[in-house]
C-alpha cells in the first residue's frame, strides 16, 4: 500500500478503520491467550517462567550506572 501523498492517507485511513472494525476479534484472541507473552512470561521457556525481581533490580542498577558514566563523559568533552 502506498504511504505517501493522498493515496497514502487514504490507505492509512482504510487500515485504521479495518483495525477498529476487528476489535472484537482482538478481544477474543486476548481473552483466549490471557497473559501469555507478557512480562516474565514472554519468550520461549522449557519450564514454567519465573519472575526474578532481584535480577531486574541489579540490571536496572547497572544500566543507571552506565547512563551516569556516559553523562559524566559527555560533560567532560
Amino acid at each position: 500500500r502506498p504511504l505517501m501523498g493522498v493515496a497514502g492517507a487514504g490507505s492509512l485511513v482504510q487500515v485504521v478503520q479495518s483495525a477498529i472494525g476487528n476489535q472484537h476479534r482482538f478481544d477474543e484472541m486476548k481473552a483466549f491467550f490471557g497473559e501469555v507473552g507478557l512480562g516474565p512470561n514472554a519468550g520461549v521457556w522449557e519450564s514454567v517462567p519465573v519472575d526474578r525481581p532481584e535480577f531486574k533490580k541489579e540490571t536496572r542498577r547497572l544500566l543507571e550506572k552506565q547512563i551516569q558514566k556516559r553523562k559524566s563523559e559527555a560533560m567532560g568533552t
